[in-house]
C-alpha cells in the first residue's frame, strides 16, 4: 500500500509562517482584494494565491483518501449518502472535515462517518468521528458503550445550550501523520472496522463507556 504525501500539505504543516499565510489568504482566493502595489507585488499575490489554492485542494483530497482507506474499507450496512450540498469545497476547507451519511436499514437511524481535523490555532490533528442521529435527523441519545478505539466525546453547543456529542478515536498530529501516514491508516482502518461492527449491532447497553468533555 502507498499513500503519496503532497509536497504543499508539508510545508503548509511544518512551516507555521506559511500555515498562517495560507489560513489568511484562503479567504480571497477569487483575488478581489489584491492589495495596492506595483506589478511585482500584485504578481508575487498571484503566486501566493496559487499556493493557497493548491494547499487547499491537497487538504480536501487528503481527507476523501483517509475516509476512502477507513470507513470506505468497513463492511457498513445501510444506505450511504454523500451530502454534497452540505460538503462544499469551500466548507470542506472551513470546517476541517468530510463525512458520509449511513442510513440503517430501518431508516428510523443515521450515523455521519466523517474524516476531521482538530481546530485550534496550533492543534493539527487528524482523526475519525461518528455522529448518531434519529430519523428527523436531531442528535440521539449517547449510548452507553464505545467500541474499542473509541471514546464518547462531549461539547458545549451555545446556540442550543446543550452537548453534542461523538464518538472519536485517538487522534495524530498531522506533521506526525504526513511524515509516515501509513501507520496511522493501519490504526484508523482498524478502528474504523470496530466502528462498523458496533454499528451494525446498534450497539449494547450492558456497560458504561469512557465520556470526556471540551
Amino acid at each position: 500500500m502507498t499513500f503519496p504525501v503532497p509536497p504543499s500539505l508539508k510545508t503548509y504543516y511544518g512551516e507555521p509562517a506559511v500555515f498562517k499565510a495560507v489560513n489568511d489568504l484562503a479567504a480571497n482566493l477569487t483575488g478581489d482584494k489584491t492589495p495596492e502595489g506595483n506589478r511585482e507585488d500584485a504578481r508575487n499575490y498571484n503566486q501566493a494565491l496559487l499556493m493557497t489554492a493548491q494547499v487547499r485542494a491537497d487538504f480536501i483530497d487528503l481527507l476523501f483518501r483517509v475516509w476512502d482507506e477507513t470507513f470506505g474499507r468497513a463492511d457498513i450496512v445501510g444506505k450511504e449518502r454523500f451530502e454534497s450540498k452540505q460538503f462544499t469545497i469551500p466548507k470542506i476547507w472551513d470546517w476541517g472535515w468530510l463525512g458520509v451519511r449511513h442510513f440503517a436499514e430501518d431508516d428510523e437511524r443515521s450515523d455521519l462517518l466523517y474524516v476531521y481535523q482538530t481546530v485550534g490555532e496550533d492543534d493539527r490533528a487528524i482523526g475519525l468521528a461518528v455522529e448518531r442521529y434519529s430519523k428527523n435527523k436531531t442528535p440521539a441519545c449517547p449510548p452507553k458503550i464505545s467500541p474499542k478505539g473509541w471514546e464518547i466525546y462531549e461539547s458545549w453547543i451555545e446556540s442550543r445550550r446543550d452537548y453534542n456529542w461523538a464518538f472519536t478515536n485517538d487522534t495524530v498530529d498531522m506533521v506526525e501523520f504526513l511524515d509516515d501516514p501509513l501507520p496511522t491508516l493501519h490504526r484508523f482502518r482498524r478502528d474504523a472496522i470496530e466502528m462498523a461492527n458496533f454499528l451494525t449491532h446498534g450497539g449494547g447497553a450492558s456497560a458504561r463507556g469512557t465520556t470526556r468533555r471540551r
